[in-house]
């Protein structure tokens, strides 16, 4: 194969180093946030259920921005995206740093997972576009372990800051690494395939908002009253309505938001639903060892975030080979 075929140009590199170094610093308020909430129901006279809407409100956030990177991709440029997210960021990290209520603390955070569900897209836009099919297995491991890297240390860099600095200061410390991020990604990221008018699923969109934010809202209601409340059971069926409702959209509409047809092909329902099951234990563990750790057990906050930190380290380590074995295989399957 021709080498000039599959080499990859710098400035590629240094786009999805600037990308996702600025997801990695949203993951890594994220996870670190985790060992902070017993603090933060002390300091501002919350429940835990009120506590974990910071991770809750983060993700649930990030998820919807990142159901619309499709829309956004076509209407706006990666670069365009990008320092809109970095802006956006920057406010939520001021914001929660100053944060002197839990609500604006709240805010601060729905701000930086606007910011990690545009940039996050964008690193893989550029690696779709820019690199070649032979080292896409490569590339992809590249700008995640750069993010897995992030609940890798969150935790333990979360507990640590707030035992020796305070919780505040896990804000304040990330802006250099934001600074780079800037650096790497405004002055080199590029655009290949031109933006275009397009339309917005505002119905669609709509219907996956209410089935998202009703589900979180069920088995929110069910750590305070129980699997079998009626509030579990009522917002769940909601969002289940509203999924079943956008099921029947997507057939009947020319651009939806997402395609469903894709959950046709078995290969990727399977792939999704192992990915989504490790992705829940992950994020289960992440908030319910710190927490327990510190609430049940009494362990002070370094040792909470230094509970992860082995396995953490473990699947930094191993996503690499994943990606080379991706490419391998799809090698093997091409020729």
């Amino acid at each position: 194969m021709d080498s000039t075929a599959t080499k990859v140009p710098r400035f590629v590199l240094f786009s999805i180093l600037g990308t996702a170094l600025l997801s990695f610093c949203g993951i890594l308020t994220e996870t670190s946030m985790n060992v902070t909430f017993p603090t933060l129901m002390r300091q501002f006279h919350i429940s835990i259920g009120a506590v974990q809407w910071l991770t809750t409100g983060y993700l649930l956030i990030a998820s919807l921005v990142m159901i619309m990177a499709s829309y956004i991709h076509k209407r706006f440029t990666f670069k365009a995206t990008f320092v809109t997210a970095l802006v956006l960021f920057v406010i939520g990290l001021v914001v929660c740093a100053v944060a002197t209520s839990f609500p604006v603390l709240l805010i601060g955070r729905l701000i930086g997972g606007i910011a990690t569900g545009l940039c996050t897209p964008v690193m893989f836009g550029i690696i779709t576009q820019f690199v070649p099919s032979a080292k896409m297995g490569r590339y992809m491991s590249i700008g995640g372990m750069i993010l897995g890297f992030a609940p890798t240390v969150g935790p333990t860099y979360g507990g640590l800051v707030l035992y020796y600095m305070g919780w505040r200061m896990i804000f304040w410390i990330v802006l250099p690494i934001v600074a780079v991020s800037f650096l790497f990604g405004y002055f080199n990221i590029r655009q290949r395939v031109g933006t275009q008018q397009a339309h917005f699923d505002t119905l669609g969109f709509t219907l996956i908002a209410v089935a998202f934010v009703t589900i979180s809202l069920g088995f929110n209601d069910a750590s305070k009253h129980g699997w079998s409340s009626l509030g579990f059971w009522g917002l769940v069926l909601v969002g289940i309505v509203a999924l079943v409702g956008y099921g029947w959209w997507a057939t009947r509409t020319a651009q939806p938001l997402i395609n469903i047809a894709i959950f046709k092909r078995r290969t990727f329902v399977l792939s999704f639903l192992t990915y989504l099951s490790l992705q829940l234990s992950n994020i289960g563990l992440g908030f319910l060892l710190p927490n327990y750790a510190q609430l049940v057990i009494g362990a002070n906050a370094m040792t909470a975030g230094l509970l992860l930190l082995p396995g953490s380290i473990l699947r930094t380590i191993l996503m690499p080979l994943g990606g080379s074995l991706l490419d391998r295989r799809d090698h093997a399957c091409r020729f």
